[in-house]
């Protein structure tokens, strides 16, 4: 009674908002010690007189150079006032080292660079911006000579801010991809940098208020944007803005708060007490409250002072912090008003930001279609080159919304981009953002030992860094993974130091119900219920949906412990709030539960129901994967309603012939080998050519594609009702998201009209020709396996009767097919004798039993196999146990097929095939390829180095094969009258194949490398 798991009933999603993260804890703010110096420094740490003043207009190329005779021989301050726009400075002159300076402050920083002229003429100064800071934007550059200018402290000061820029300079030439491999670490850079400017600071006596002000200002910044270190932000912003206004500097002031704002916005997210009830810090609602009123304040401020730039962003914030909070109403509002200021102001790189944080939102509302094209906008405006990490995150972010809605493809290729550009800019919180996305790409197609892999990569990467919020999805993850392959102790270590980490309600009521779930398949009933109980005490998250997986749980282990009228009362409770919220995924697990209680009490009838109902929902759970091939994959989890119906349907095939009645048991036996063609028929129809076809059906085409989209959607709201909760029926944003799921429940029902009055049902029929179980001509017989959960069973059909055999365990079956199948894939490791105990023992399992009942006059086999039985050459095994056996190929005609509905179809009705050939040969593998206008003359790989969803060798070693052009060149040639269609060169391609209407042709011939996944055929 252990099969009714739910350890992944609620899949765990991660959707990282553009802000940084941070791990400290809030202390009180204070103001940051200051070491007692003597002296008022001069008001900008140089003298009065300037060697010389110049603007430099940095045009469309966002760089400007000037070239200037100084003072020989002498020690030359260089300052760069941003005026608008975030720059980097660069100086040189002929036997001088390059000098860099930048800083943390946003368009408004005084840059300054130290040097020495010695002998050279003319000094270069070049001046490039980071992005475009729109109209206006320009630096005033200023030289002055500061020997003995300054008293010893100024002095000091002087130099440690002259060191931090430079360090700062440094640490984003690293992060942004642009300094020589062995430049050292970005943060490394970032922490000299913040320790040169807290020297600086405490250089600095208490009498230079405006100066002490930019420099508080400066480790603010630097604390905030670089080195997510909320509690120093908090700290020093606070510090800059009480100095800002005893120095009368209004709009420094505002912008030390608007820092102030933000470390409050993140000390907010952030854990506290240590119990298992309550980890959200005691003051958080007050930090979010405080933090809002002041982004309110700020924003207004700055429309007076015509700052509308500061403004913007202060609406962005407002968003981010309103979408942390669930009014995501509220965070659209002021998103668009952040949208509408940057579009005004040319603003595209915060442009691209805030309408990135617009795509959360709709992501969030459920609604998928609207995000993703939000994301492309997004990654339209950002100049990967200047702005790698923010290129990442929307990659990431718009990866991961790929996805949860299928389309597996394009979301490995944006986290495998994302990872490039995260590992290049020494980014290491999006790289495991990165990781994690390509681990859970991997564990949606069903590569679970990948999938683990990046997930553990990811892991290490957040502990590293210290990342504990982004590391409770990647724990999740890998606990889920954990418990799907029977390791539950791993499975609830993972999930308890997720629980650690874990702040919100909704997170924290899952991971102790996927921990109650393990500690049941243990047989630690007690500790279940404890968490369990734990879980529906969860303050906050008393929400519908929690209270669903709670309920589910409840019902799961009450099966277990054989408690069967509770676990029926508390499954259909669940299932209730599944189906009235249209949470598809939640209300298959629950149907299927509900069968398996059913059948415990002998309700056969009430449990065959509630099969029917949950594979009726199979089916809109397989429609939400985009890709068709991959399509076939998303079966895996759906097969235990197949598994169970199986297992009834033999069970009563059993009893009536033991009752003597063979009528009845052979209509139960085809009743289950139904059961296994529907299933089969479900993944043939998925990967067939047919859902390729384009021309004469593209009616049928375009609909079955809208609904496709329809049902992404739907996917998309049910994720976000799971990962969001619904507090109330009042709740605004479940109200949206219910009302969008009734209209595409409306548009579904159209499109399922249009495609049956074309034809083409749209609803799937549970009783119709899609299990219906055709007869063999009478020399054939057919031999059908299923290895389900527990139990395995063969089917042997002729044109007579159907017999069902049961064959053992499942597991027995498994281990003996994959033992043969490594012997006999092994040649030179394993000697003939071993090879042919290994046939002998998996003949005696699987084929001995079924060829026992097999009638006279059969000379033609069609194997249809299941799981590993695909693997197995069914021809090499031996009929029988004796010595000098034969083969079953010296007996007997072996074929094997997909499945028999697809083997057997009658061909009336099925469209023609033309009299065409497709030929597909000499294709482009390599860089070094001459039919590239620059080849290379070492062999690269066309592709990188990139995480590949689907099989791939080392494109390194795939060479051209020349040959196969003349090959095909030949063939094509004798093909006449057949009308040749010939793909070649860079035409030859996966997707140029897939593209064409292959189920039209009469032949198709290939003359290519290939590659296959044994583990997952549809990745081939």
């Amino acid at each position: 009674m252990k099969s009714a798991s739910s350890s992944s009933r609620r899949l765990c999603k991660f959707l990282a908002v553009l802000l940084l993260h941070g791990a400290a804890l809030p202390t009180p703010a204070a103001q940051p010690p200051a070491t007692e110096s003597v002296g008022l420094c001069s008001g900008a740490l140089h003298p009065t007189a300037s060697l010389g003043q110049w603007d430099v207009d940095l045009g469309p190329e966002l760089t400007g150079t000037l070239s200037t005779p100084l003072p020989v021989d002498r020690t030359v301050l260089l300052e760069a006032h941003e005026v608008g726009v975030d720059v980097d400075v660069a100086v040189a002159a002929p036997g001088m080292a390059t000098t860099r300076a930048a800083n943390p402050v946003r368009r408004r920083a005084l840059l300054r660079v130290l040097v020495h002229t010695g002998q050279a003429a003319l000094t270069s100064i070049s001046v490039h911006a980071d992005a475009d800071g729109g109209p206006g934007r320009h630096v005033k550059l200023a030289a002055y000579d500061v020997e003995a200018s300054q008293t010893s402290s100024c002095a000091l000061a002087l130099r440690s801010l002259v060191a931090g820029d430079g360090d700062f300079s440094q640490a984003r030439r690293v992060s942004g991809g642009h300094a020589a491999p062995n430049a050292g670490s970005a943060a490394d850079f970032y922490t000299k940098a913040h320790e040169e400017y807290a020297r600086a600071f405490a250089d600095l006596a208490a009498q230079n208020v405006a100066l002490r002000a930019s420099v508080a200002h400066t480790l603010a910044t630097l604390s905030c944007r670089n080195q997510e270190q909320w509690q120093e932000c908090a700290r020093w912003s606070t510090a800059a803005a009480d100095l800002f206004q005893r120095a009368g500097d209004a709009l420094g002031r505002a912008n030390a708060q608007s820092l102030q704002a933000l470390a409050w916005m993140e000390l907010a997210q952030l854990p506290g007490a240590a119990t298992a009830v309550d980890r959200t810090h005691h003051d958080s609602h007050a930090l979010t409250d405080q933090a809002m009123d002041q982004l309110r304040r700020l924003a207004v401020f700055y429309v007076k002072q015509g700052a509308l730039l500061d403004a913007a962003e202060q609406l962005n914030l407002l968003g981010v912090t309103l979408y942390d909070t669930g009014d995501y109403t509220g965070a659209l509002r002021d998103y668009e008003g952040a949208e509408a200021l940057y579009e005004k102001l040319g603003q595209q790189y915060r442009l691209a930001l805030v309408r990135q944080n617009i795509a959360l939102v709709e992501w969030d509302l459920g609604r998928a279609s609207t995000a993703q094209s939000t994301f492309r906008r997004a990654l339209s405006l950002v100049n990967v080159t200047d702005s790698p990490r923010l290129y990442a995150i929307i990659l990431d972010n718009y990866g991961l919304a790929n996805r949860t809605t299928g389309l597996l493809d394009a979301a490995l290729a944006q986290h495998a981009q994302a990872l490039d550009l995260a590992t290049s800019s020494q980014d290491s919180g999006e790289r495991g953002r990165s990781l994690f996305g390509i681990g859970m790409v991997y564990s949606a197609a069903g590569d679970r030992g990948l999938a683990t892999d990046f997930l553990h990569q990811a892991l290490d990467t957040f502990t590293r860094g210290g990342e504990g919020r982004d590391s409770v999805s990647v724990l999740r993850a890998l606990a889920v993974l954990a418990a799907q392959d029977g390791r539950h102790e791993e499975a609830i270590r993972l999930d308890r130091e997720a629980l650690a980490h874990a702040t919100g309600p909704i997170v924290r009521t899952h991971l102790l119900v996927q921990i109650a779930d393990s500690e049941s398949l243990l047989g630690r009933e007690q500790a279940a219920a404890d968490d369990l109980a734990s879980a529906a005490k969860t303050p906050q998250a008393a929400d519908s949906v929690s209270r669903a997986a709670v309920q589910f749980e409840d019902g799961v282990l009450d099966y277990r412990s054989g408690r069967l009228s509770e676990a029926r009362a508390r499954l259909r409770a669940a299932l209730a709030t599944d189906r009235a919220f249209g949470l598809d995924a939640a209300a298959f697990e629950a149907e299927v539960a509900l069968a398996r209680v059913d059948a415990a009490t002998g309700h056969t009838g009430l449990a065959q129901r509630d099969l029917d109902a949950g594979l009726q929902l199979s089916e809109v759970l397989r429609m939400q994967v985009a890709d068709p091939e991959l399509r076939a994959t998303s079966m895996q989890p759906l097969r235990a309603a197949f598994d169970l119906k199986i297992d009834l349907l033999a069970a009563a095939s059993q009893q009536a012939a033991n009752a003597g009645s063979r009528k009845e048991a052979e209509g139960a036996a085809r009743a289950a080998l139904a059961v296994t063609e529907r299933s089969r028929a479900r993944v043939m129809q998925d990967i067939a050519l047919a859902e390729y076809t384009q021309g004469n059906d593209a009616r049928v085409d375009s609909l079955m594609s809208q609904k496709s989209k329809v049902l992404r959607d739907l996917a998309a709201h049910e994720d976000r009702l799971e990962a969001g909760g619904i507090g109330s029926d009042t709740d605004l944003r479940v109200a949206a998201i219910r009302a969008d799921i009734t209209h595409l429940r409306g548009q579904l029902t159209v499109l399922d009209s249009q495609l049956a009055i074309l034809g083409r049902t749209g609803t799937p029929l549970l009783h119709g020709h899609v299990g219906a179980v055709t007869e063999p001509p009478s020399d054939v017989a057919v031999i059908s396996y299923w290895l389900g959960s527990s139990k395995a069973y063969a089917w042997l059909q002729t044109r007579s009767q159907v017999h069902l055999i049961e064959l053992g365990t499942a597991d027995t079956l498994r281990t003996a097919a994959e033992a043969a199948h490594s012997a006999y894939g092994n040649p030179t490791g394993v000697s003939t004798q071993e090879r042919l105990r290994d046939g002998a023992n998996l003949s005696r399992l699987v084929l001995q039993p079924v060829l026992a009942q097999l009638p006279a006059g059969i000379s033609r086999l069609v194997i249809i196999p299941d799981g590993p039985l695909h693997y197995i050459s069914f021809a090499a095994l031996p009929i029988g146990s004796a010595a000098m056996d034969p083969f079953l190929v010296e007996k007997y005609e072996v074929a094997y097929g997909s499945s028999i509905a697809r083997l057997l179809a009658p061909k009336a009705g099925q469209r023609p095939t033309d009299e065409r050939m497709l030929l597909v040969a000499d294709a482009v593998y390599g860089a070094d390829d001459p039919r590239l206008l620059r080849p290379t003359p070492t062999k690269v790989a066309l592709t990188t180095d990139r995480p590949q969803l689907r099989s791939a060798v080392n494109m390194n070693a795939l060479e051209r094969l020349p040959a196969t052009a003349d090959e095909a060149s030949g063939i094509a040639r004798t093909a006449a009258p057949l009308r040749v269609d010939y793909l070649s060169g860079f035409g030859a391609t996966r997707d140029a194949v897939l593209s064409r209407p292959l189920e039209r042709y009469r032949y198709i011939h290939f003359a290519v490398h290939a590659t296959t996944d044994a583990t997952i055929p549809q990745l081939s």
